[in-house]
């Protein structure tokens, strides 16, 4: 059975050469549902989780889930939703003939989620695809990976509106959205307030403490406070095994660019490069290109520089890391406030912006996600 493709822009389906368009709510249904499959929700949960604060009643969901499976019966994808008579409704994928390909064995299951991890922790997207995808293989994500995944992938809508994930596991993917909605100045508000109450799992602790506080505040261009954690960071990541490594050197060589500092500048640089030729990083190294692009266009030289960013540009693109592309064009967007005004970076940022905003509708996001923020903080 292949794997369905939800395509947020057009609200269309695909499976195999097989392409179904649903009406919006339709649409949210099934990807809610398809997310979350062999699990019974009520009508009030699935009312919650797909109309929010609307004011629909019990009989819309009844009325959505009949045309959805209209809809499905057109397609030959194994994919059925299940009534269970006083509870609710189920999706279910596959026949239990393709049920069996899953290995349940633990020596499997540490492998294969080592092997998740290890093409997580690379930026190797299109690996991470091709094993979810190919049912053969008898993968599935851990839940710690779930979420990261949904984010790589663009995944933004589902994250957002899923109640069934509570505010303090996605508010650091909430803050990230918000900081390409809004700029890094209210984002860095919102997230010195989920810093200061801890509204974050112990999972993220890490990154919240680390990279995360670092790059908020060099976006926010409060560079006092972005030292005192870049200080506080440099003894907590000492070796280059860490998987936080090179993105902490990375933050460390923008604060250098922003404070003109040259020595420091040079040493970063010459460390990165050291650790890219050791180990391909993709999403990382990209956006290293990306910074070291930008630092040949501040010292005018334009043609040197531009290639380097179009090429940091498309690796990141190359690693399928949706989340990491926002990233680049966050700082892309910062240097051009002040350090790095050249007119062919600005049509490079705005061509770049358009292609990753346009396909994930994340505009239509942005009062959504202000609502959750302030109802938790």
């Amino acid at each position: 059975m292949d794997t369905l493709s939800f395509q947020l822009s057009t609200y269309s389906i695909e499976i195999g050469n097989q392409q179904l368009t649903l009406l919006p709510k339709e649409f949210d249904l099934l990807h809610f549902l398809y997310r979350h499959p062999n699990q019974v929700f009520s009508r009030e949960k699935l009312l919650d989780a797909v109309w929010g604060d609307g004011t629909p009643t019990d009989r819309t969901v009844d009325d959505h889930i009949y045309r959805v499976r209209k809809k499905l019966g057109t397609l030959k994808s194994g994919i059925k939703i299940n009534t269970i008579r006083g509870q609710g409704y189920c999706l279910i994928k596959g026949s239990s003939k393709e049920k069996t390909l899953k290995i349940a064995d633990p020596q499997f299951e540490e492998i294969s989620q080592s092997l998740l991890y290890t093409y997580h922790l690379y930026g190797n997207g299109q690996a991470i695809k091709s094993l979810l995808n190919n049912p053969a293989f008898g993968i599935e994500p851990p839940s710690s990976l779930q979420m990261p995944l949904a984010f790589m992938a663009g995944d933004y809508r589902s994250i957002i509106y899923d109640s069934s994930i509570s505010f303090k596991e996605k508010s650091l993917f909430l803050l990230w959205v918000y900081l390409l909605l809004e700029g890094a100045k209210p984002a860095c508000e919102y997230f010195n307030q989920v810093y200061t109450k801890q509204l974050f799992t112990p999972l993220q602790q890490p990154e919240f403490d680390t990279l995360s506080r670092i790059l908020f505040l060099l976006l926010s261009r409060n560079f006092d406070e972005a030292l005192e954690a870049i200080v506080f960071t440099e003894g907590k990541i000492t070796s280059s095994n860490d998987g936080f490594y090179p993105f902490f050197r990375i933050t460390k060589l923008v604060y250098a660019i922003c404070m003109s500092d040259q020595r420091e500048i040079d040493e970063e640089k010459a460390l990165l490069k050291v650790f890219f030729t050791e180990k391909p990083y993709l999403r990382e190294k990209g956006i290293f290109l990306i910074v070291t692009g930008i630092i040949e266009l501040i010292e005018t030289k334009k043609r040197s520089g531009l290639a380097l960013i179009e090429e940091g540009i498309e690796i990141v693109e190359h690693s399928q890391f949706n989340s990491h592309m926002g990233l680049a064009i966050a700082i892309m967007r910062f240097f051009l406030e002040k350090e790095c005004t050249d007119e062919a970076l600005q049509l490079l940022v705005s061509n770049t912006s358009t292609a990753f905003f346009e396909p994930h509708q994340i505009e239509k996001l942005k009062s959504e996600i202000k609502s959750i923020f302030h109802r938790h903080l």
